[in-house]
């Protein structure tokens, strides 16, 4: 995962020399076929007027917010290909990890989230 395909360029092309390097210098490495790419996501940007109304939200709520990234492979990836915009909201999480067992978010944050969405949500569909 990237926010770049140039990203993921240089991420498979280092995978692939990594396995190549272990299977000339290491004779007890064994690779079958060595790397088999077999699924690719291609980054998604979202779109900015949808951004712009989230961080708008978040301030009318009241609420701190950054910019962020996701890493992670989201539904956003599946709808932006079907309709022309789309965003994320991410609540905090308090152990600061995420897609993990130990994620947890207060009742107070996952609130605020609910509150922001709402907001931007109405905003959208004016």
């Amino acid at each position: 995962r990237a926010a770049s395909n140039e990203t993921l360029d240089k991420l498979e092309r280092a995978a692939r020399d990594a396995v190549e390097y272990a299977l000339n210098v290491e004779p007890r490495v064994t690779c079958g076929d060595g790397l088999v790419l077999h699924h690719r996501t291609e980054p998604t940007a979202c779109s900015s007027d949808v951004q712009d109304v989230l961080r708008a939200s978040a301030d009318a709520c009241g609420l701190n917010h950054i910019d962020l990234p996701s890493r992670a492979g989201h539904d956003a990836q599946n709808v932006a290909r079907a309709v022309p915009h789309v965003g994320m909201l991410f609540v905090p999480s308090e152990t600061k990890v995420s897609h993990s067992p130990d994620e947890f978010s207060t009742p107070k944050q996952v609130a605020d989230g609910v509150r922001a969405l709402a907001t931007a949500v109405l905003a959208l569909a004016q």
